[in-house]
């Protein structure tokens, strides 16, 4: 496993995004991608010489994108838009040799579905991708009020068998989402052998052990929070997997802390590259 960076953060609490890799020791980003197939660094994707760009931009700064986050929304109509949106950037994704998408699932509740309803439209989507792109991996996110269901996330799993298909392991949204810190575990082993990617975030609440509505915590740096991650990266690494850790750090705003961020980022990625030496 290694250490990497959402762009986002880093191009604010930086104004840019080699600055902030440069002083946090960070190789690796995990890529944002608009739906006009725009970044934060100021490329532009809509055309191979601008791919080529970014491409050349990478091995100049010996850097890897570990993924491609999307913002599409698979509650969003019609389908066949958000199926296009992932298929563009699949196909830049290859270019760039980029292996994982991260997608989103169901963003925002409909009146009159149930979940039955909410995986099938997940499903759909995500089978027509794999369907039209055979290069593709996709890692569906638990974000938000739908995605974080585990019964959403388990049987969008055992339904979708290809094995092109997986999760985004947000470690703090589950704990978000109002899961009582003992389940957090039994969850993070329940999908570890289908995490293509991840989001490392941390947070506490008073309420560790019992079940909560959703947002009834503080995030906190990785690490100061209640959540274990070398049990987290023991169960990661158990079940083979050996990619990203993606620091996702929201317990300030880099827009309004810059300074404080950095500091933070710093500590993050040093407690996280610590245990990584541990468990190796």
């Amino acid at each position: 496993m290694f250490v990497a960076v959402r762009d986002h953060p880093i191009v604010v609490a930086y104004d840019g995004l080699l600055r902030g890799l440069k002083d946090l020791s960070v190789s690796s980003f995990e890529l944002f991608l608009s739906r006009d197939l725009r970044t934060l660094l100021g490329f532009d994707l809509s055309s191979d010489d601008y791919i080529k760009e970014l491409k050349n931009f990478l091995e100049d700064n010996n850097l890897s994108i570990c993924a491609i986050l999307l913002e599409n929304d698979f509650s969003r109509f019609p389908l066949a838009k958000e199926i296009k949106y992932i298929l563009n950037a699949a196909k830049i994704a290859e270019k760039l040799d980029v292996l994982v998408l991260r997608i989103n699932p169901p963003m925002r509740e409909i009146p009159g579905y149930t979940l039955r309803d909410y995986i099938e439209l997940s499903s759909k989507g995500i089978l027509e991708v794999l369907k039209e792109n055979s290069y593709i991996h996709l890692a569906i996110e638990n974000h938000g009020l739908i995605g974080n269901n585990k019964e959403y996330v388990s049987k969008l799993l055992s339904e979708i068998t290809d094995e092109r298909f997986g999760v985004t392991l947000d470690t703090g949204n589950y704990y978000w989402y109002g899961y009582p810190l003992e389940e957090l575990y039994r969850i993070y082993e329940m999908v570890a052998p289908r995490v293509k990617h991840t989001h490392i975030k941390d947070a506490t609440t008073d309420k560790k052990h019992s079940l909560r509505r959703p947002r009834e915590v503080r995030m906190t740096p990785i690490g100061k929070g209640d959540i274990d991650f070398k049990q987290v990266l023991r169960i990661l690494s158990k079940a083979g997997y050996k990619g990203d850790l993606t620091l996702e750090d929201e317990s300030v705003s880099p827009r309004k802390e810059k300074e404080l961020c950095r500091k933070l980022f710093k500590e993050d990625i040093e407690f996280l590259k610590r245990i990584i030496r541990e468990l190796s």
